[in-house]
């Protein structure tokens, strides 16, 4: 063999012993089975809470004593709905289903908004709605069904209406003393109006709940030969829708007017006399008895928004003295 081919063969082998060791080259790194970062948390927390219904009421569009309608009436359902979950999804829906108060609403939509009545916020109202013309004196019940945006819904008890459809009238009226003299309008001296059902007091005095207010009263001539009381706002200006009381005879000089304090307590309306502002007084003891003149003034109604009936009352019991 030359030399020539000796060196061939040499260098074809080389290169067949480096093709054959970079086939079987290979590469290691080590690593660890788990590893941990102590400042890094991860937490998952759902919304699996659908949205919460908290105070809810029925109320007149008029305004006043919620829980009341009737027949034929207006009103508007009111309600207070807050999502849970940690994190809140947010409520997407709040519907009502009354249909035994409003023919064929069984999923009335309660919109957001800041709204008020008888005197408490809501976040949720639905539009003005008509009871069923012909509908039967009672309690009624209605659901309130939420939505979130998670989907979940739970459908629970909604707000009570009670339907009333009978016309207020007056009872009766009474004047009492109080520790001064008998027959005398003074400080003390108690004038109590009986209605044949509760009045609603936003109706009788805007914003008034029926706890102890101030009011004036004014005890003036009916005429030539009997003086009247008549009930007004605290600042003497407005009458208030309770009627005039005619006393049958004279008690004062001159008209007469009383600061008073006002309260009501179911049926009846209280007003009780207190410093004289003006006018002279005079003692008349004679017996009589009074007649009231209802619905003189309009606005009065009962509770679920029927308009007070005029009528006239006379005094219940044997005549005594006035005052």
């Amino acid at each position: 063999m030359t030399g020539r081919v000796r060196l061939s063969v040499l260098l074809v082998a080389v290169c067949a012993l480096v093709a054959g060791a970079s086939t079987l080259r290979q590469t290691w790194s080590g690593w660890t089975a788990t590893t941990s970062n102590p400042g890094i948390s991860f937490a998952a927390a759902p919304d699996w809470e659908p949205p919460a219904l908290g105070t809810a009421v029925i109320g007149k569009e008029a305004g006043g004593t919620a829980g009341y309608i009737h027949q034929g009436g207006t009103y508007y359902v009111y309600a207070n709905v807050s999502d849970g979950g940690n994190p809140a999804s947010g409520t997407s829906a709040v519907t009502v289903s009354l249909p035994s108060l409003t023919t064929g609403q069984t999923a009335v939509a309660l919109s957001t908004g800041s709204f008020t009545a008888q005197g408490s916020s809501y976040n949720r109202r639905s539009a003005l709605l008509t009871a069923t013309s012909v509908l039967s004196a009672g309690a009624y019940t209605t659901t309130v069904t939420t939505t979130d945006a998670a989907a979940n819904s739970a459908t629970v008890a909604g707000p009570a209406a009670t339907v009333d459809n009978t016309l207020p009238v007056g009872a009766d009226v009474q004047i009492d003393n109080g520790a001064g003299t008998a027959g005398h309008p003074d400080s003390g001296d108690v004038l109590t109006y009986t209605w044949s059902e509760q009045l609603d007091s936003y109706a009788v005095l805007s914003g008034w709940t029926g706890a102890a207010t101030n009011v004036r009263v004014v005890v003036a001539r009916n005429g030539t030969t009997s003086d009247s009381v008549t009930a007004y706002s605290s600042d003497g200006v407005t009458q208030l829708p309770m009627g005039g009381v005619d006393l049958g005879k004279l008690y004062t000089t001159s008209a007469s007017t009383f600061a008073a304090t006002m309260t009501q307590a179911g049926a009846t309306i209280t007003v009780t006399l207190g410093t004289l502002l003006s006018g002279v007084p005079k003692t008349t003891p004679v017996k009589t008895a009074m007649v009231w003149s209802t619905g003189l003034v309009p606005g009065a109604t009962d509770r679920a928004g029927n308009a007070l009936t005029a009528t006239t009352v006379t005094e219940s019991g044997t005549s005594d003295y006035e005052f």
